[in-house]
């Protein structure tokens, strides 16, 4: 879920929620590339709180590190208001245990997705090398401390398989993930909300009853 925060998408923060509840998504991240925003106040302002929720997440983007471990969702996350990019975790240069011991000191629970993991630059797999024979990454800063794996990514059909056939590897060697599919929306037209989406088991549907806590355990589980 990106909008304009985001360097890649024109998208304002009130049309993504608008657009969200009309394709009737309850629930969605907001995963900028390295911004952390909040979009409740978005969601009072337009009164749709009892149709749509959010979690506040950041999308890691190791884009323009001298070596990337591609791109991985963390949340739910703080965010501060404070600060320019929202208190967003410093990714550049870093390795992917850096940035996961980052998340990880975060108090509270976290779920940290790897995100089109089979798109070259942009997959972690890819980029640290994971061997489906093993279930690991042969990278040296390959790290195995994530919770979910992206294996629909919006448009991307074509790496469904490869990414069905890496999920099942981790699963073979006694790493527990779990699968998701997300649309990854940088537009509206085209690019519709929740097309693919993931659906969790939760005590309470209602979003106007939402409990984060319950979507992230639930999604852990």
């Amino acid at each position: 879920q990106h909008s304009a925060p985001s360097a890649d998408s024109g998208v304002s923060m009130a049309e993504r929620v608008a657009s969200n509840v009309a394709e009737g998504v309850e629930c969605a991240v907001g995963s900028e590339h390295n911004v952390i925003v909040d979009f409740a106040p978005v969601v009072e302002k337009l009164g749709v709180g009892a149709f749509f929720r959010s979690i506040i997440g950041d999308e890691l983007t190791s884009d323009a590190s001298r070596e990337p471990f591609g791109h991985v969702n963390a949340f739910p996350l703080p965010f501060d208001p404070s600060d320019a990019r929202g208190g967003a975790i410093p990714v550049r240069d870093r390795t992917a245990k850096q940035a996961f011991d980052a998340i990880l000191a975060i108090p509270g629970e976290h779920v940290i997705q790897i995100n089109h993991p089979r798109l070259g630059r942009y997959g972690y797999l890819d980029q640290l090398q994971f061997d489906p024979a093993t279930g690991v990454g042969r990278a040296p800063s390959y790290d195995g401390r994530f919770d979910a794996i992206e294996v629909w990514s919006g448009r991307h059909v074509k790496e469904r398989d490869r990414v069905l056939g890496d999920l099942w590897a981790l699963l073979r060697t006694g790493h527990p993930v779990t699968p998701t599919a997300n649309t990854d929306t940088h537009g509206v037209v085209d690019q519709e909300a929740g097309y693919p989406r993931t659906w969790v088991r939760v005590p309470d549907d209602d979003p106007a009853h939402f409990d984060p806590a319950a979507l992230i355990d639930g999604l852990r589980r």
